[in-house]
C-alpha cells in the first residue's frame, strides 16, 4: 500500500478521480488514468522535453531500462509523464525519466503528458517521491536528495519528514550516510552491502577502523 505521506505528492498533480481508497498502486505497476480524466492528459515531442535538474536518481538500471522499453513497444505508454512548461516554450520534466528515455531511444514522436506549474522545489520533491514510490532509489540517491533539499530551500529535517511522509529519525538516517568514507558510500550506492552494514559501520570510531573493517567485510 502507498505511504499516505508521499501520496499527497504526485496525486496533486494527477488527475483526483486517480487517488481513491479502491485505488492502489504497487512498486512495479503504473497508474492507469481512467478514461473519464483523459482530457487532463495532452501530447508532446518528447524531444521538446528536458530532463529535470533536480532528478535524485543518477544510476538507472540497463535491464530495467530495456524491460520498459519492450512494454512500451507492445503496450505503448499507459502513464502519462507530468511536465511544466518553460519559457521558451519547451518542457521540463518532474517525473517519468525511465519513460521518457525510453521514447527517445524508441524514436518515439510524441508521448503522454499532464502540463503543470510547479516550483523548483516542488520539481525536486516531486522527482523524490515519484521514486520513492514507484523504483526504489539507493539510500546515497535519497540522502543527497534530501540534503539537497534543505540546502537549496532552508529545510529542517522536520521540515522534510512532514513533506515526504517520513519520520524525523529515518531521514536522519539516511543523511548519516553520507559522513561515510567515499569508497563505502560507492558500495552502499551498488548494493554491494547493505543499509544495515552501513549503519554498523557509523557506529566505528574513526574513517580508518570504518574503511578497515569494510575491507575486511568485501574480502569475505
Amino acid at each position: 500500500m502507498m505511504n499516505k505521506g508521499l501520496g499527497r505528492g504526485l496525486d496533486s498533480l494527477i488527475p483526483k478521480k486517480v487517488n481513491n481508497k479502491n485505488f492502489t498502486v504497487s512498486s512495479n505497476d503504473p497508474v492507469i488514468i481512467p478514461a473519464s480524466n483523459q482530457s487532463n492528459i495532452t501530447k508532446l515531442d518528447p524531444k521538446k522535453i528536458s530532463a529535470n535538474p533536480y532528478q535524485p536518481r543518477k544510476e538507472f538500471d540497463p535491464i530495467s531500462l530495456n524491460d520498459l522499453i519492450n512494454s512500451i513497444k507492445e503496450y505503448g505508454i499507459i502513464q502519462p509523464l507530468i511536465v511544466t512548461p518553460k519559457k521558451d516554450g519547451t518542457y521540463e520534466l518532474i517525473a517519468g525519466e525511465r519513460r521518457l528515455r525510453s521514447a527517445l531511444e524508441l524514436g518515439l514522436r510524441e508521448v503522454p503528458v499532464i502540463v503543470r506549474e510547479v516550483s523548483e522545489q516542488r520539481k525536486l520533491e516531486l522527482a523524490l517521491i515519484e521514486n520513492l514510490q514507484r523504483e526504489n532509489i539507493n539510500p546515497i540517491e535519497s540522502a543527497m536528495a534530501y540534503n539537497q533539499l534543505m540546502t537549496e530551500f532552508n529545510l529542517t529535517q522536520d521540515d522534510l519528514a512532514r513533506r515526504l511522509g517520513k519520520s524525523r529519525s529515518s531521514i536522519a538516517n539516511i543523511l548519516r550516510f553520507l559522513s561515510l568514507p567515499e569508497e563505502i558510500k560507492k558500495a552502499l550506492a551498488k548494493k554491494q552491502i547493505s543499509e544495515a552494514h552501513a549503519k554498523y559501520l557509523l557506529g566505528l570510531n574513526g574513517e580508518v577502523k570504518q574503511v578497515s573493517i569494510f575491507r575486511k567485510c568485501m574480502m569475505i
